[in-house]
Parts: structure tokens; C-alpha cells; sequence
């Protein structure tokens, strides 16, 4: 059913233990597995955590098929296939739509669509459109282009909108949802935007980011993403891109066509042998050789998708260097086809909860959905997020679920992997506090520079959630959200392992944090705070400590305003 609602070893697997007090008894000893000797299987299956799934706000549809997407390769061939499948519509959103070689050839290949007859939807956020980032003011050429061709683009509470009302909510107000819907039929969401930092394998790009989508088979949930971008959509909020003609009259098809085909010649490539890549690795003379070679297919081949005009030495220059770009993805040659990292599951139940944005009412199901799911866990709950700023309300329906002797594990980002270090300084703060309010938790960061973006969480073995949603002010006040919440034992393993996966590989430098506890499993405080055993001090340099001290200042000023994000020492017996 879908419905539309709101550097020390790690050692996963075991709970934390320090050498002076052990850990409190939990329910589960293992992130991959929940302990079902206190829950009966009916319980499961139609008891309270059930009943609160069932309740949450919906648009319905049964036994779609669903497939986790961990891999970012995975993920980019699975948009590819979408979209090159796609026969009556196409509609989609993101945050950001990066003016690069995945950014360039997932607007050809739209483009590409829209011409041979099949209707397109393109909306991005203002924020992606201010100077320095994604199609920023000189690439709406690019967006010109398939307007020009019968496309619709609009921009989500650009720029010069937004001025008025700085003193709102609605004048900082993104729309963060990440929705590719096609034919009504299929759709994808979850962590990705569209740009090489999410979609580049980290052997080729060591930095590229960790995140996870879901792709969702079915009538029932396309119907669910389609309404989230409706909701979003229409109103004086969103302009229609571009915003005139002047500059923007020039032609971007070849370049837009040009990426399309790159992209598509590179996926479908034989793959490159271990040695081959290890040459290529080797030599920038080489990888341009190989470039230059794509290039000169892809223009052969222009004529063939409808281009009949000669390249100029600017677009040449222009499918040279995204060819480059592509070349540098060695891992991603001839991985169209490959197997998946994850199996699709079938008959999954599932509610698409949405959260509009405080431009259009900021209409919250998700953090309703959020407690509610905390307030009836029964074994485990699971939480993988890069930005973790509780909320009072969140941090209380954690603290219930772990009285009730729930195994809680959050999995975030460190000062290291983060890339805000706005939420990073709220959470240095809060995080002591947050594990001595909730016995028995495990708390993990990324400990080196790949930042860690995936938004995901499992309640018990039957519950998960794959989403755009941050554990922060902004998602849970400001910004549009999307989601799919599922019902099934099989996808919540899949997501399960998708975060015991993350702990155990080194390219992310997993490490635990942890606070003294008793032998009862009570933190032990001194001077009234949580001692702490192992923290970011441990693996993050004293300068960028030093400066993250001086934020701490402002952040505690800032929770003074906040509803809330109140000192959650304030309260505390």
C-alpha cells in the first residue's frame, strides 16, 4: 500500500563498553538483526508499531515493488533506465541539478524525450540557481532549450523572490524534495540530488558522497511523488524558467544532446579491465586520448538524434571537457546492465509522506510519522542522517523508546565529513546529552572526508524509510521533504545492511562515539555533564575544535529563539 504521510576498530555488532562501567542490557546486540524474543510474530505483523504505520496520514496503493539504491552508480543507472524507458510523462524534482557531465546529460536526456513526443516537468530550487552553483543565471540557455522544445521548467522560490520576505520563515523556504516520477508508473527518491558528487564511485572521486535512494515500482506510488511535486508546483512561489529571452535565445542543443550521448555511450561500454583502468589511472594522456575518442562518437552519432548542425570549436570545447569529466569516472564505464547492489523486493506496502514547505503552508505528515514510528518501536530503531539536530519533541519519543529498553543507533556526520557546519556545532553540543538520555544507544560519524548523505531509518524488522528528510530545523520547519516509508521485512534488512555496511568500510572512517556509563547503564556525569569517553576530540584536529567552541556560543544563543531546539539541559532531573 502507498500513501502520502510526513579511528578505532568499530565494532557494529556489539554494544559499546567502556573500561570502567558496561553498557545497559538492550533489545537488540546487532545493527543487522533485532532480537524478537519479546515481540510475538502477530505482535509484528498487527500490533501497535503496525497500527501506527497503518494510521499515518495517506494516499494508498498495494504491493508495489521497491529496490534500496545504496550504490551510486546503481542509483545514476537506475534514473538512466527511467528515463530512457519512459513512453507518456515525464516529472521531476530536485534541490540541485549540478551544471556538470550527470547534471548536462540528465537534462539532454530529457530534452531528448521531450522531443520524440513525451511530456516534461523539470522544477529545481532558487538556491540551486544562485551564482556559484548548479544552473546558475549563464546555463538558463541550457533550461531555454527545452522549454523552447515544449518542456516546462519552473524555479522553486528563486532568488530575487525570497528578498521580500527575509523577515519569514517562507523567505528561506527551499523545496528539498528529490522526486523523478515516470509514465506515472515509477519513481525514485531519497538522498541525491543530480550531480557527480552523488553519483561518482569512490574508488575514481575518494570524496564522492554516501547517500541512498529507493526505487518504487507502482501506480499507487508515483500517484504519492507525483502529488508531492503538485503540492509544490503551482503558486507565485515557483517562476517559470527562464525568466525572459535576451540572453538566453542561443541554442543548446548540441551540447545538451552531446552530453546525452556521452553519457549513454559510457554506460554502455564494454567494461574496463582492472589493468585497464590502472593505466588510465596512471596517465592523463591517456584518459585524454579516451576523451577525445568519446567526443568523436558523440558527434557522429548527433545527426542520428535529431542534431543536424556542426558542432562550433565552443560546443566542442564544451562535450570535451564533460568527456573529461566522464573519462575520470572509470568505474562508471559499462556499468549499464551490471547487477544491483540491492534485490527489488515485491509487495511491499509503503506511504509516500510528504512535508510541503512554509512557502505553501508547511502542511508537516513527516514528523508526525517520525514519532509516531519511535513512540511504538518495540526491539531497534536504526537512524542514518547527516545532519542530527533533535528537536525537543523528536529527542522525547527517542528517550520513551529507549525506557522501553529499545536499541537506538545514529549513524551522522563528524566535524570532518559534515558539509554544514551549522548543524555540525548544534550537534558537538548536543550529542553527550542526547546518548545519556538514551541508555544503551550507539552513536557512529564518518571520520574522514566522505561526507555521509543519506537520510534513513529501521524500526524494528518490518518498518524503514527512505528520504530527503534532515534531523534539522530546516526539514522539520522550513523546507519542502518527501519519503517513502515502507512496510516490509525483506527492504527494511536491505536498508539494515546498507548501514552495517557503511560502519565496516574504511573508505569511511567510522568512528564510535561514547559517553562513561554505570553498571546499571546510567551516564555518569561530572561538573553535571556526561563524561566523555571517546568523542571528536579523538580523530578531529585542535584547530578546527577551537572554532567550532567559538560556534558553540552562537548556536547557544540561537536556541533561545528557536521553538523547539531549547537547551536540552534545562530540563533535565
Amino acid at each position: 500500500m502507498t500513501t502520502i504521510v510526513p579511528r578505532r576498530p568499530v565494532t557494529p555488532f556489539t554494544t559499546p563498553t567502556t573500561s570502567t562501567a558496561p553498557t545497559a542490557p538492550t533489545t537488540s546486540t546487532a545493527i543487522g538483526s533485532a532480537t524478537a524474543a519479546t515481540v510475538h510474530a502477530d505482535a509484528m505483523t498487527s500490533g501497535p508499531l503496525r497500527q501506527a504505520f497503518d494510521a499515518s496520514a495517506a494516499r494508498s496503493a498495494s504491493s508495489v515493488s521497491a529496490r534500496v539504491e545504496p550504490d551510486n552508480i546503481g542509483a545514476w543507472n537506475a534514473r538512466w533506465d527511467m528515463l530512457d524507458g519512459a513512453s507518456k510523462r515525464i516529472d521531476t524534482t530536485y534541490f540541485t541539478v549540478d551544471n556538470d557531465a550527470f547534471g548536462m546529460a540528465f537534462v539532454g536526456h530529457l530534452l531528448k524525450k521531450q522531443r520524440a513526443g513525451v511530456p516534461v516537468r523539470l522544477m529545481f530550487d532558487g538556491m540551486a540557481d544562485a551564482p556559484g552553483k548548479s544552473f546558475k543565471l549563464w546555463s538558463r540557455e541550457c533550461l531555454n532549450q527545452l522549454v523552447r522544445d515544449g518542456g516546462e521548467v519552473r524555479v522553486y522560490n528563486p532568488i530575487h523572490t525570497r528578498m521580500p520576505l527575509l523577515g519569514g520563515a517562507g523567505g528561506y523556504a527551499q523545496n528539498h524534495d528529490k522526486i523523478l516520477v515516470v509514465d506515472g508508473e515509477r519513481g525514485i527518491t531519497g538522498g541525491r540530488n543530480i550531480g557527480g558528487a552523488y553519483f561518482s564511485d569512490p574508488t575514481d572521486v575518494p570524496t564522492a558522497w554516501r547517500d541512498t535512494d529507493v526505487v518504487i515500482d507502482g501506480v499507487g506510488a508515483a500517484k504519492g511523488l507525483l502529488e508531492a511535486i503538485d503540492a509544490e508546483w503551482n503558486g507565485d512561489h515557483t517562476v517559470a524558467s527562464p525568466v525572459g529571452e535576451g540572453l538566453w535565445k542561443e541554442s543548446k542543443e548540441v551540447e545538451l544532446i552531446g552530453a546525452y550521448v556521452l553519457m549513454d555511450l559510457w554506460l554502455s561500454e564494454p567494461p574496463l579491465s582492472p589493468a585497464k583502468k590502472s593505466a588510465l589511472r596512471g596517465s592523463e594522456k591517456a584518459r585524454d586520448r579516451l576523451a577525445q575518442s568519446l567526443v568523436e562518437r558523440a558527434v557522429a552519432r548527433l545527426p542520428a538524434e535529431g542534431v543536424q548542425r556542426t558542432p562550433d570549436p565552443y560546443e566542442l570545447k564544451t562535450l570535451d571537457e564533460l568527456a573529461k569529466e566522464l573519462v575520470s569516472n572509470l568505474e562508471l564505464c559499462g556499468s549499464r546492465g551490471r547487477a544491483t547492489a540491492m534485490p527489488t523486493r515485491q509487495g511491499v506496502d509503503a506511504r509516500i509522506i510528504d512535508r510541503t514547505s512554509a512557502r505553501v503552508g508547511a502542511h508537516d505528515d513527516f514528523g508526525q510519522a517520525l514519532i509516531a514510528t519511535a513512540d511504538h518501536a518495540q526491539t531497534r530503531l536504526l537512524i542514518q542522517n547527516p545532519y542530527v539536530v533533535l528537536t525537543k519533541q523528536m529527542l522525547d519519543a527517542l528517550e520513551r523508546a529507549a525506557a522501553r529498553g529499545v536499541q537506538i543507533t545514529i549513524v551522522t556526520n563528524s566535524p570532518k565529513s559534515t558539509d554544514s557546519a551549522l548543524t555540525q556545532t548544534f550537534f558537538l553540543r548536543d550529542w553527550p546529552e542526547v546518548m545519556a538520555r538514551l541508555p544503551g544507544a550507539k552513536l557512529f560519524v564518518f571520520g574522514g572526508e566522505r561526507k555521509m548523505h543519506a537520510k534513513v531509518a529501521v524500526a524494528d524488522d518490518n518498518v524503514s524509510l527512505v528520504s530527503t528528510y534532515n534531523l534539522d530545523l530546516l526539514s522539520s520547519q522550513i523546507n519542502g521533504e518527501v519519503g517513502s516509508l515502507m512496510w516490509s521485512k525483506e527492504v527494511a534488512a536491505d536498508v539494515a545492511k546498507s548501514i552495517a555496511d557503511d560502519l565496516k568500510d574504511p573508505r569511511n572512517a567510522v568512528v564510535e562515539y561514547t559517553i562513561q556509563r554505570d553498571v546499571k547503564g546510567q551516564a555518569m556525569r561530572l561538573d553535571g555533564k556526561p563524561i566523555v569517553v571517546r568523542g571528536p576530540h579523538s580523530h578531529v584536529d585542535a584547530d578546527t575544535m577551537r572554532n567550532y567552541r567559538w560556534a558553540g556560543g552562537v548556536a547557544d544563543v540561537a536556541r533561545r529563539f528557536i521553538p523547539g531546539l531549547e537547551d536540552m539541559n534545562h530540563d533535565r532531573e
